[in-house]
């Protein structure tokens, strides 16, 4: 469970770390430090890297919490329904971007979906250990 909350924020990190490179693109005339190209491919590097070393944490922590939920007899369909669910939310995710992004300006996206990420992440700290 602990592994899931923070690989989950590791994620809501790695979301608001493409939130310069969105502010750069609108504002290209900006002297800010935070809009520099340095600190921009900085901050990717960073966030991308912590991201990638959580992502592992995150995944093997769903399956074994699956697994804990589940039987040997209904496994199959706890795995299954986690997976529609999964794969479902990037088709949806995808055309939802889509829509949002012709209203709303880039880095507006990013903050929406950190906030997003963070709900999600906090319900993770929130949830009960299954029943064994």
């Amino acid at each position: 469970r602990k592994c899931m909350f923070y690989g989950a924020l590791c994620d809501t990190i790695w979301v608001i770390g493409c939130i310069p490179a969105a502010l750069a693109a609108e504002k290209p005339d900006s002297t800010s430090f935070f809009l520099t190209n340095g600190f921009i491919i900085f901050i990717n590097m960073f966030v991308n890297i912590l991201d990638g070393c959580s992502s592992p944490l995150l995944w093997v922590a769903n399956g074994v919490y699956i697994a804990d939920c589940a039987t040997e007899k209904n496994k199959g369909f706890y795995f299954s329904y986690f997976m529609v669910y999964y794969l479902a939310a990037g088709i949806f995710g995808n055309l939802i971007s889509a829509f949002v992004l012709e209203y709303l300006k880039q880095s507006e996206f990013f903050l929406i979906m950190a906030g997003i990420d963070l709900i999600g992440a906090t319900v993770l700290a929130f949830m009960k250990d299954p029943i064994i």
